[in-house]
């Protein structure tokens, strides 16, 4: 991968060339030949030096992998009320026998399969440089307007690690709540009001339509304010669940 740095009014004087090696080997890899896995997303780091030279002290490489991971849904228990006795097979015993004796467990509901996303970093630390003729000295306006473009970028930059840490955010607090429902099984159904497998259902409902949002909507672009306003309204609910829970 080559950068290639001009200057000039019109900025068509070449003055320095970076380039980066080692991408080609990250899209080599046996990881990169998975369809499950996006091509690498460079990201640069320059600063201009004192002297107004332009130096690329950092690049690193993303893949971004989708992979499936299995969860168990709770299982319900249904209640068999026993059948009417009979007078003559009546006894003491049949008497006193609980409810826990005519309750039988449902059969363990299937695995459920979950899409789930990660990023996968590489640093790219071969960087060369090659200067092109004579450096032209650059006037303190040059220079300021340089560090203006650079503080731009930064702010960009900034910007966009922000809004990647709010959607990382938003899709974990979406994983927790789900195990959390699922794992827990029948200890916090009664957490959930009056009637839980209805508020169970709503919830997983929420959960999925959050995920597929996120995952195959508009959610793989959203800005930072969509991803915060998302993940305060999951993680309020996820958090007054938890707090009824620690409350019994």
């Amino acid at each position: 991968m080559k950068i290639e740095v001009f200057t000039g009014e019109d900025g068509a004087e070449l003055i320095s060339t970076f380039t980066v090696q080692g991408i080609d080997e990250i899209s080599e890899s046996e990881l990169l030949k998975k369809e499950n896995v996006t091509k690498p997303r460079v990201t640069l780091s320059f600063e201009l030096t004192r002297t107004g030279l332009l130096q690329l002290n950092k690049a690193e490489a993303k893949v971004d992998e989708t992979y499936t991971v299995e969860v168990t849904p709770p299982a319900n228990k249904t209640s068999k009320k026993a059948a009417s006795k009979q007078s003559n097979e009546t006894d003491s015993e049949s008497a006193n026998t609980t409810d826990s004796d005519n309750t039988t467990a449902a059969p363990k509901p299937a695995p459920e399969k979950i899409l789930k996303k990660r990023s996968i970093p590489y640093s790219l630390n071969r960087i060369d440089r090659v200067n092109h003729g004579s450096l032209p000295f650059m006037t303190r306006e040059a220079i300021q307007k340089s560090k203006d473009r650079l503080r731009w970028y930064e702010r960009k930059d900034e910007e966009r690690t922000r809004t990647d840490k709010a959607k990382n955010d938003f899709e974990s607090v979406i994983y927790a709540m789900r195990e959390w429902l699922t794992d827990n099984g029948d200890k916090h159904r009664h957490y959930l009001g009056a009637d839980p497998a209805e508020a169970e259902e709503q919830m997983l409902a929420k959960l999925s339509e959050s995920e597929e949002w996120l995952l195959d909507g508009e959610g793989e672009h959203a800005t930072y304010v969509e991803y915060t306003e998302k993940y305060n309204d999951l993680n309020g609910i996820f958090s007054q669940l938890k707090m009824r829970k620690d409350e019994h």
